[in-house]
């Protein structure tokens, strides 16, 4: 079945999985591309001189944004004026399919890559590579941080930063930190999930600051992102190369026993709270209720002032990496952009060094422009995002080939099943296989 043929079918198709050549390469080939057009940039539709932006962030990246944009206006000398629109993350895409068409969208928005596929099929993004130079894309790193944005040898978006997870872990209110015993087991070669989970026993239990209250060692979500770095821990995948589903195998099974017995509370070996939901994780750990937590970068906004934390990246999993999901954010250019060149003015300011520099300082967002990184490395009022930067470097992009959209409901349904409940693994998994056959057996018969 042809990508764009699931894509036209699923409401919530995504792109095509990103390829991991060169920058270089990849510049190339978009040249090659730009080659067959008439070398006129895009028409303007009118002569207005403001830009308008659409996003989802909160807190930190928010007010970092908001700087960033602040100064531009103030700044620029060809009177373009950038207006800025918050709109809530789970309501953003449908927003943007239905106000786009009808020309009532925005001339930029930020988004993940997991959604160009369906985006570029239904048409409502304007290719880039127009304006774009090799010289501007080699700014940007690792190289799969622009890659995520091409469809067809086509340019689609410019990479803002890239999020992925980590552990947290904070002082707690009697002076013990499990930090101690993290670096502990890092210097001596030690990093692995069996060696965590004894820590994260030893914090599980009554506070001993408080016996009133009842302590965890670990917090995390139960959801497929989240899933994922146990998942590729035991050598298992989502979908295969061919992006075709692999629901029920040795190792999806073995990684959600593992899952469940860390989580379930029924499994006498639990160290997570039971129906944690993410404003409660965060809570108690402001509260030191929690010791640590597997969260991106956005918790960082979530952790109260004054509160001592670190982050390290994941341990190793049964002799591999844990390799969590790397979400790629990319600021896109609308199919119905008013003035794309300034468009594009606006779009190259956001993703410079000076802009870069203040979402990762001020924002927490992890850097992926050189000359930032390479700041980051000697700024000790950034030191998180460096090791943010770093998780990256074994990060998978999320798949983003239209199946995917339908793979994560019912395999999250599936999760919740076992690691809240205590359900059937096999049982879960048949059944999440099943839900996701129906789903991609419609899309076949249309």
């Amino acid at each position: 079945m042809r990508s764009a043929e699931v894509s036209s079918c699923l409401a919530g198709s995504q792109a095509t999985p990103a390829g991991h050549a060169s920058t270089l390469m990849v510049v190339a080939l978009l040249f090659m591309a730009v080659s067959f057009l008439s070398g006129c940039s895009p028409a303007s539709r009118d002569d207005a001189r403001t830009v308008v932006l659409w996003h989802s962030y909160t807190g930190r990246e928010r007010t970092a944004l908001e700087e960033v944009v602040r100064k531009f206006n103030s700044t620029n000398g060809d009177g373009i004026r950038v207006e800025l629109l918050s709109v809530g993350f789970s309501n953003l895409p449908d927003k943007l399919v239905n106000s786009i068409p009808r020309g009532q969208g925005p001339d930029l928005f930020i988004f993940a890559h997991d959604r160009l596929g369906d985006w570029v099929d239904k048409k409502l993004l304007m290719p880039i590579d127009y304006w774009t130079t090799p010289e501007l894309l080699d700014t940007f790193v690792p190289s799969k941080t622009v890659t995520a944005f091409i469809k067809n040898g086509r340019l689609y978006a410019l990479p803002m930063t890239a999020k992925t997870l980590v552990l947290y872990y904070r002082t707690l209110p009697d002076g013990r930190n499990p930090g101690v015993e993290i670096a502990s087991l890092r210097s001596r070669g030690h990093w692995n999930m069996s060696s965590f989970l004894k820590i994260a026993r030893q914090y599980t239990g009554k506070c001993l600051w408080n016996s009133d209250l009842r302590c965890y060692g670990l917090g995390i979500q139960v959801s497929s992102y989240h899933f994922a770095p146990f998942l590729h821990g035991f050598s298992g995948t989502f979908m295969d190369s061919q992006c075709h589903p692999t629901i029920v195998s040795h190792s999806s099974m073995e990684a959600a026993r593992f899952f469940r017995d860390m989580v379930w509370s029924g499994s006498g070996r639990a160290v997570v709270p039971p129906e944690l939901s993410y404003s409660l994780m965060a809570e108690m750990f402001n509260t030191g209720e929690l010791a640590t937590v597997i969260s991106g970068p956005w918790f960082m906004g979530s952790i109260k002032p004054g509160i001592h934390y670190g982050m390290v990246r994941l341990p190793a999993m049964a002799g591999h990496s844990a390799r969590p999901f790397l979400t790629i954010e990319g600021l896109y250019m609308s199919s119905r952009a008013r003035r794309p060149n300034a468009a594009f003015k606006v779009m190259r300011y956001l993703v410079s060094k000076q802009s870069s520099l203040v979402r990762a300082v001020d924002g927490g967002q992890p850097p992926v422009v050189h000359g930032v990184i390479r700041y980051v490395k000697n700024s000790s009022m950034a030191r998180h995002t460096l090791t943010l930067r770093k998780a990256m470097e074994d990060a998978i992009p999320i798949p983003s080939c239209p199946q995917a959209s339908v793979i994560w409901p019912p395999y999250t349904k599936a999760l919740t099943a076992i690691a809240g409940r205590g359900a059937s693994v096999r049982q879960a998994l048949e059944e999440a296989r099943w839900e996701i056959g129906k789903y991609l057996g419609a899309c076949l018969s249309r």
